[in-house]
């Protein structure tokens, strides 16, 4: 199953679904502001929320809480 990278693992697939809480939308549709997804760039190592940069992960990643 794939190509074994020396510490990480590759996965490629495809969503087909997605889900949510009716506390996160706004006219029936999913709200970003409200859901406040964040992701981790690699290989810089460095967090986002929505566009604003939040720091490089694993400094602040036990500060980081979502409300």
């Amino acid at each position: 199953m794939g190509e074994k990278f020396p510490s990480n693992d590759l996965y490629i697939g495809e969503i087909v679904a997605a889900y949510c809480d009716e506390g996160s939308m706004t006219d029936g549709m999913p709200d970003p502001k409200k859901l406040r997804p964040f992701v981790l760039t690699m290989p810089d190592n460095q967090c986002w929320d929505m566009g604003e940069h939040l720091g490089k992960a694993w400094s602040i990643g036990k500060g980081y809480r979502a409300t």
